[in-house]
Order: structure tokens, then C-alpha cells, then sequence
């Protein structure tokens, strides 16, 4: 319990967003025609939009706030991405689209109001991709075992270190609906790379930064397939705040049961 408690004092204000992700599986007798959900749920048009009219297959981009947003639809499936907001001339760093604390509930938002006018679901998965700044390999993996408190980390004898693991629980909203709590752990190092021009015919690869060491967490939070039936649309707001509140556990207290 006392590294569960260290963790999420230290983490719950250092944690870093790549992305989120909404995904939902459309009810089969549910088809996706013309829309305008982007437009609808920004008050703006997007700056791209992209379709394989064949495949049934579009993808609608651009600026939400301080963030990029991206809804992509499939034959049965929508999804949409708070992704960082892409900045012309940018450095290649590691991208960021801001706290976790500030991008969940925005996102969470969001997709509530999308739920509005969306069609009927199947079921439902919150993506989260989060980052924990760390000094140094060394450290990230001595973080990784405070999360990982029933895994073994050797963090000066190993490397490439990765775990994965599904453990569900069942929800408060709806009786018998089983959600899958599915996360993935590791160490990332990402270092910056650029391409120089020593004269107008010749380029070099070379480090244009120290980089970044940190903890990954990649989460999956869905409802299990097996359910039957569809999602009653009155609870799909409860259910997507039980997802956000299952996600933020993981991600500050780590991997518990």
C-alpha cells in the first residue's frame, strides 16, 4: 500500500497526454451516411478531410483549442483522436498534447456531447497513451516496478521491458456488463533526429537533442464483447465517466487488481 500511495501523490500531476482515443461499435442495424459530426461538435469545419467512398472509409482532421482532433469512420465502427496540435516547422521532440488531468475531461466532455446525435453502440473503448517523464532509463524502470508491485523489474539488469495485462472488473452502471481494463507498461526513450546538409547533394543524420526517458502507459478500457444487446443511450455519460475514473486509477495508483 505504501508505494501505491508514493505513486499517485508523485504522478497525478506529472502525467502526460499523447493521445486519447474514443472508439464505438455501432449496432448492426446502425449505418453511417452523411454527416457532420466534426463540424457539429467544434462549431467549425475541418481542415482535412479525406474518404474511400469503396471501402466506406473518411477522415475528417483539424485544430479543437490547444489540441488536434481526429474522427475517423468505418463500416461499424467511429472513432475519434485528442492527438497534440501539429505546429508547422515544429522540432521533431516528443509530442505531448498536455496533462492528463486537463485532456481527460475535456475529451470525456467531448464525447458526451457527441453521444447527442451519435448513433446506437454496441460497445464502447476509451484509448489513453500516457507518459511519465523520467530522468533516465535507470529511473523509469525503478518507477515501472512501484506501478507494477506484482512483477519482478530488475532496472539495472534488463532492458526492453514490456507487460501487458487485462484485468476486468465489472461495472457500477450496468448489471452483468463486464469491462475490460486492459494496460500495457514500458520505458520509452525517444531521442530527436534531424537531417543536415553539409552541401546541396549531401545530408546527415545526426542527434539534435538530449531526449526523453519515461514510464509509457498505454490503456484500453472497453465493455466486453460478450455483452448482448446494445448500450441504453441514457447511461452511455456513466459509462464513459467509469472508464475515465478506471483509467486515472491505473494511471496514478498503478496495476492492481
Amino acid at each position: 500500500m505504501a508505494n501505491q500511495e508514493i505513486t499517485k501523490t508523485d504522478a497525478s500531476g506529472q502525467l502526460e497526454t499523447e493521445s486519447l482515443r474514443f472508439t464505438a461499435f455501432l449496432s448492426t442495424n446502425e449505418r453511417i451516411g452523411e454527416q457532420r459530426w466534426w463540424a457539429e461538435l467544434t462549431g467549425a469545419e475541418p481542415e482535412t478531410r479525406s474518404s474511400r467512398l469503396t471501402l466506406g472509409l473518411t477522415q475528417e482532421a483539424g485544430p479543437f483549442q490547444s489540441y488536434g482532433l481526429v474522427l475517423a469512420t468505418n463500416p461499424g465502427r467511429v472513432d475519434w483522436f485528442l492527438t497534440p496540435k501539429q505546429l508547422e516547422g515544429a522540432l521533431p521532440v516528443p509530442m505531448r498534447a498536455g496533462p492528463f488531468a486537463e485532456t481527460l475531461p475535456l475529451f470525456c466532455d467531448l464525447m458526451k456531447h457527441w453521444f447527442e446525435a451519435s448513433p446506437d453502440f454496441a460497445r464502447i473503448a476509451l484509448g489513453v497513451v500516457l507518459h511519465k517523464p523520467m530522468q533516465n532509463k535507470l529511473e523509469a524502470y525503478r518507477r515501472l516496478a512501484t506501478y507494477l508491485p506484482a512483477v519482478k523489474i530488475d532496472p539495472e539488469g534488463s532492458s526492453e521491458f514490456y507487460y501487458q495485462v487485462n484485468r476486468p472488473r465489472k461495472s457500477k452502471t450496468i448489471e452483468g456488463l463486464q469491462i475490460n481494463r486492459l494496460s500495457k507498461w514500458s520505458a520509452a526513450l525517444v531521442v530527436p533526429f534531424g537531417l543536415t546538409f553539409a552541401s546541396p547533394v549531401q545530408g546527415q543524420i545526426g542527434k539534435i537533442g538530449e531526449g526523453e526517458s519515461s514510464c509509457r502507459i498505454e490503456l484500453d478500457i472497453n465493455t466486453d464483447p460478450a455483452f448482448p444487446g446494445n448500450l441504453d443511450r441514457p447511461l452511455l455519460p456513466k459509462i464513459l465517466g467509469e472508464f475515465a475514473d478506471l483509467a486515472t486509477e491505473i494511471a496514478t495508483v498503478g496495476e492492481i487488481p
